[in-house]
């Protein structure tokens, strides 16, 4: 109250790590931090540890126990100051960084990016996570989180369209939605395998091993 006193326009995110239904009902914050979010990316493209279907499951959960209009704005990252670098958790393994980093820029909810990150920096200890930024260091990630930025800036039906799973493929690990918002929509297809997959959404879409891909 005393914040909106001041500000009646101001934003409130909270430091939620559960379930934060009861801290969303519009007379306290407008958004909290989405730890769910990168949990279930960790799982996915970290670490292998659940299928397509999982991944689809836990994603629609998430994004449909609060009321859409919160789902858009909250908090979503890969890793913040109280946890692991995403990077590390992928063993190095820039391609999962980059497939990741792809669907946050794309999935209902404000994609934020913690420091350093863009700049592929490692850690799993808090010291190491939570070092000065390596300013200087040369890697084609910052290309790739320029890139996915400028498209997520540039999309309205990813910022604030709805949220549909268009194609699942567990053997081959190919996971596609689309999200529409009036009349632009975008279908995003990952191919999150070692495979080449061809498929037909529409049209023939050739799928590299670790890529993501998008249709108009």
């Amino acid at each position: 109250k005393a914040i909106r006193s001041e500000n009646p326009d101001s934003f409130l995110i909270g430091e939620i790590w559960e379930n934060s239904e009861n801290w969303l009902l519009g007379d306290q914050f407008d958004s909290t931090m989405n730890y769910t979010f990168i949990s279930v990316c960790k799982e996915f493209f970290a670490e292998e540890s659940i299928n397509v279907q999982q991944f689809d499951e836990k994603i629609q959960k998430m994004i449909h126990r609060y009321p859409y209009p919160v789902s858009l704005a909250q908090m979503n990252f890969l890793d913040t100051h109280d946890v692991g670098r995403f990077l590390s958790f992928c063993h190095g393994d820039e391609r999962k960084l980059e497939l990741a980093l792809a669907f946050m820029m794309c999935a209902p909810g404000i994609p934020s990016i913690f420091y350093g990150d863009e700049k592929a920096m490692e850690g799993l200890e808090e010291w190491e996570y939570r070092r000065p930024m390596e300013w200087d260091r040369k890697t084609s990630v910052f290309d790739f989180y320029k890139k996915w930025t400028h498209i997520r800036k540039g999309s309205k039906a990813l910022s604030r369209g709805n949220y549909r799973t268009e194609y699942i493929d567990n053997e081959n690990r190919v996971y596609a939605f689309s999200r529409q918002y009036e009349d632009e929509k975008k279908t995003v297809i990952f191919n999150a395998s070692e495979k080449q997959v061809c498929l037909n959404l529409g049209k023939n879409v050739n799928c590299c091993p670790w890529s993501v891909a998008i249709l108009e």
